[in-house]
């Protein structure tokens, strides 16, 4: 925001007349305007966030583009302040909601990667139709072979070394390619699932 000088007498001016300047196109008045509800609306930021300062300011710094970007919406400016209060908590609850979405993806995905190199547990149909659509991208024909044995058919690590003449060793180093190189594929895949069934 450009730091324009206020007019003597706008400076303690009611935020009434301070809306009514920026509406008008008055540069300074949204300076104005910022600068004297920043504080507060930081502090609602940061109980939000816990403490996070660099979360809480950019959560603070959403509010007033927002705010700004409505304020010709804004019926009665004598409500400015709870009005902003009410954006800021909106923009608060928004961020955790994600952020509450994405920790339960990386739990999710944390489940996949962890069951990636052991068949003794059960995989959901979700997981084997998740893998077999990644399989189809693999261009490397032996490790895509390592990846169908032991994801579509279910086999162990001993089993697939055995099968394709090759050490246990680079069977779990064929898996472990195979997990680094989709592990980003696999969050947005699990993202997706996620958001179609719930």
């Amino acid at each position: 925001m450009p730091h324009n000088v206020l007019k003597s007498s706008e400076v303690n001016s009611p935020d009434l007349l301070l809306i009514e300047a920026a509406l008008a196109g008055a540069e300074h008045a949204y300076d104005r305007l910022f600068y004297r509800h920043r504080k507060r609306i930081m502090s609602v930021c940061l109980r939000y966030c816990g403490g996070n300062q660099a979360q809480a300011n950019d959560l603070c710094q959403e509010t007033f583009i927002s705010a700004f970007g409505k304020l010709g919406q804004l019926k009665d400016c004598k409500r400015f302040s709870n009005w902003l209060d009410e954006i800021a908590k909106n923009k608060c609850i928004s961020y955790l909601r994600k952020e509450n979405t994405f920790q339960k993806v990386l739990a999710d995905y944390e489940l996949v990667m962890n069951t990636m190199l052991d068949n003794e547990q059960q995989w959901s149909d979700a997981e084997i139709k998740l893998v077999e659509k990644l399989i189809l991208d693999i261009e490397n024909d032996e490790l895509k072979e390592t990846i169908r044995l032991f994801y579509v058919e279910g086999k162990k690590s001993s089993e697939i070394a055995r099968i394709l003449n090759i050490t246990q060793s680079l069977v779990t180093t064929r898996l472990n390619r195979f997990r680094t190189a989709f592990r980003k594929r696999i969050v947005i895949e699990i993202l997706k699932h996620r958001e179609k069934t719930e």
